[in-house]
């Protein structure tokens, strides 16, 4: 949003508005005349910005065709600079167990999940599932640039003989906006034989 004033004597008449982002216009339009030593805020934006990372100019020009008769005609551009980080990534690099998966013995299954972004995920939620069947959900804390969780990532199992598939995913509600949105799971499959 932009907040144009008048600090003239006389009311400005129709006012011609541009905004630009990245020396690209993205908007413009017409603001109705402003009265002697009065303020508009003006909310022209066609479109939401969805903001791509890295460092961006944002710039709003009043009196874009110089019909207005000013005592200075050269403040009518104001420009800003946005640093905008650049995303998470959420990914699963695999799954590991305290203790090799046997039969009737309890072991407990932990997801190596990494955030390989450059800014923080938020809090977000994950599931477990064995066999296709859900047997953990819960949230996890949001995580660092770089960072190995530690938190919310292990599943106690005590297995039984035969051949088992046990999955983690991690952000299932889809809440962090991420830079790569295909690698937040990971599927093991284990074959665990009979006690003997």
């Amino acid at each position: 949003m932009a907040r144009l004033v008048n600090r003239g004597g006389q009311a400005t008449g129709l006012v011609k508005v541009r905004w630009t982002l990245d020396g690209e216009e993205i908007g413009h339009g017409s603001h109705s005349s402003i009265p002697a030593g009065q303020a508009a805020s003006l909310t022209l934006w066609p479109l939401d910005w969805v903001p791509t990372p890295g460092r961006h100019t944002l710039r709003f020009t009043a009196d874009i065709e110089n019909a207005v008769a000013e005592s200075d005609e050269a403040n009518n551009t104001v420009e800003i600079e946005v640093d905008v980080p650049g995303l998470p990534d959420l990914k699963v690099r695999g799954i590991h167990f305290t203790a090799p998966p046997r039969a009737g013995a309890l072991t407990t299954a932990v997801a190596r999940l990494v955030n390989r972004g450059r800014s923080a995920t938020g809090i977000f939620n994950v599931k477990w599932f064995l066999d296709g069947v859900q047997v953990g959900y819960g949230s996890h804390a949001s995580l660092a640039p770089g960072a190995v969780s530690s938190d919310n990532v292990r599943f106690d199992w005590t297995p039984a003989p035969g051949a088992h598939r046990l999955r983690f995913e991690a952000d299932v509600g889809d809440h962090v906006v991420e830079s790569r949105e295909d690698n937040n799971a990971h599927t093991a499959r284990v074959r665990v034989p009979r006690a003997r």
